[in-house]
Formats: C-alpha cells, structure tokens, sequence
C-alpha cells in the first residue's frame, strides 16, 4: 500500500503571518518561521558545548537581517536587551509562551520541607 503526503499544499493553505517586534521605538518585521537550518546549526553548536558567538550571529542576522541588527545596536540596543529579544523570538518560533521581562514569578514553597537557616 502507497501513501502520499503533499507537504507543500499544507503549507500553503496555512501561511504564517510575520512576527512583529518593537525595539528601541522602531519595529521589525520576523519571518514567519525559522529556517531547519538556521536551528540545526545552534544544535550543533549546543552539543558541541554551548552556542558559538558564530551560531548566534547567524540567528541574530537571520531573524533581524543584518540591517536590522545593526539598527537595533546603532540605537544602543545592549547585550543583555539581545539576549532578553532572542530567548523571546526562540519561544516565538518554537510554540512556546516565553517569560515576559515584566513578568514575576512567584516561588512556590513545599510545605513539607522546612527551609533551611541562610548562613
């Protein structure tokens, strides 16, 4: 028995629309998905012990374009405030709800434990 899946119809019945950011008062349009590739190469990057400033730069330039990039850093964007864009635009892209930088998170205390004495 045969089986046949047409991949590129599905896709094109569900487009995508762009992601949207807004940083440092400018916008930028993301693509709607990542690149397989784009994702392989920081995999491997992360088996190989961590993620290489290679492997960033790549995702950073990919998402953002490099113009966008150098916009962002020309209007003072700083490393954390990367960081804290590219954990945000990862969840994006990988279905997940990332952690809002206003966002708290309350700790929840297991009352069967006591908490130990600070020294």
């Amino acid at each position: 028995m045969s089986s046949y899946r047409d991949f590129d119809a599905m896709w094109a019945e569900h487009l995508q629309e762009p992601h949207t950011i807004k940083v440092h008062g400018k916008e930028y349009k993301l693509p709607p998905s990542i690149p397989a590739g784009v994702v392989i190469s920081l995999l491997r990057a992360q088996v190989g012990g961590g993620l290489s400033n290679q492997a960033t730069l790549g995702l950073a330039e990919y998402v953002f374009t490099r113009e966008g990039l150098d916009q962002m850093c020309q209007d003072g964007l700083t490393m954390d405030e990367l960081g804290e864009v590219l954990k945000w635009v990862l969840g994006e892209y990988g279905g997940g709800k990332p952690d809002q930088p206003d966002q708290v998170k309350e700790e929840v205390k297991d009352p069967t434990f006591p908490e130990e004495p600070k020294a």
